[in-house]
């Protein structure tokens, strides 16, 4: 592998916007392809961001013998195919969440990822925020002993919901879109990043009243711990309250808390502590500034995941989250689906810890 890196984003719209940038930011990378579905949506978002080539087909991307990676922006419907592509034709792929849209897609690409031996990175961003990583040491210290129960609140209006959009894959739970896969994908993933493996869930899927499209805005669910700690989750795209990304966590011995109040998706994340009953919370850290050069905290969160691709192929140490982060993710949307279906506690299956 020669010192600098050749990339090459998919997806005219997020992967011009934030891959792009993302990847420049790591220094040693190239950016020297953009695609997109057309030639001419193509060239209009690589002359954008500046890019020197363009491709209306993902496929003379994926062949192309001086591209290293394939970075990946697309409805999850679509990602599979160019991921199988990607790594069939040798290069290390870093995508969006959720892998794919079935389990038994996301479990091909996983298997094949580690039967290929190639760095495969999955854009969990969450997790790479200061605020969130000094929750998670808090939690595993037991500062304030154990965790006993936890509340995850996350309320947003995203576009699609507010203009009611029914032709977007965002409000299609069949295209990889929904509440559920949209954003309950990242509260799945890092609750059990914080506080471990979920033993059982249940889970209901909802809309208004008023909406009469085939979606799911609003999903709420219980998740039991193999640690015997539950978590309550409420994720609300369609919400008129305030803006509002909340983990509570009662501990043995008192409450942590991270939040943000500010409506930003990354940025403005603040971690909270209060000891004994009812202690007050008082800041442990505030984090409003985990933003790239841009202003963009999503391009600061997402660059520090590309650089784990990078490092990943220059030293040979594999990262994290990968594409079987992704398939036990998969796996627990398949669950709350089952649950949502069933109306009742449904179990899931242990993450591979091999």
């Amino acid at each position: 592998m020669s010192q600098r890196l050749n990339i090459a984003v998919i997806g005219g719209r997020f992967g011009a916007q934030v891959h792009v940038p993302a990847w420049r930011s790591v220094g040693r990378c190239d950016v020297v392809a953009l695609g997109a579905s057309t030639e001419a949506s193509a060239r209009a978002a690589a002359e954008a961001a500046g890019v020197p080539r363009a491709a209306g087909d993902w496929r003379a991307i994926v062949v192309d013998e001086t591209v290293d990676v394939v970075s990946v922006a697309v409805p999850p419907i679509e990602q599979p195919a160019i991921v199988r592509a990607a790594l069939e034709h040798g290069k290390a792929v870093f995508c969006e969440k959720p892998l794919a849209v079935s389990v038994d897609d996301a479990a091909q690409l996983a298997a094949l990822a580690t039967r290929r031996g190639l760095a495969n990175v999955i854009n969990f961003e969450f997790t790479v925020i200061p605020a969130w990583g000094r929750m998670r040491t808090m939690l595993a210290a037991r500062d304030l002993g154990a965790p006993r129960w936890a509340r995850v609140v996350w309320r947003v209006r995203t576009y699609a919901n507010e203009q009611r959009l029914s032709d977007s894959w965002k409000t299609r739970p069949g295209q990889g879109g929904g509440t559920l896969s949209n954003l309950a994908a990242h509260t799945l993933h890092y609750v059990e990043w914080m506080l471990g493996p979920i033993a059982r869930l249940t889970a209901r899927l909802e809309k208004r009243g008023d909406d009469d499209r085939d979606t799911d805005t609003r999903v709420t669910m219980r998740l039991h711990l193999v640690s015997g700690c539950e978590v309550d989750i409420e994720v609300d795209a369609d919400s008129t309250d305030r803006r509002v990304h909340m983990m509570s966590v009662e501990c043995e011995r008192g409450t942590l808390q991270l939040r943000n109040d500010t409506g930003d998706y990354i940025s403005g994340f603040r971690v909270l502590r209060g000891a004994g009953a009812g202690g007050a919370l008082e800041t442990v850290l505030a984090d409003d500034a985990f933003v790239s050069a841009s202003g963009d905290g999503r391009v600061a969160a997402t660059a520090v995941l590309v650089r784990r691709v990078a490092d990943w192929l220059q030293s040979g140490t594999p990262a994290r989250p990968n594409f079987a982060d992704g398939l036990r993710v998969q796996r627990l949307i398949d669950a709350a689906r089952r649950a949502d279906a069933t109306g009742e506690p449904t179990p899931t299956p242990q993450p591979d810890t091999t």
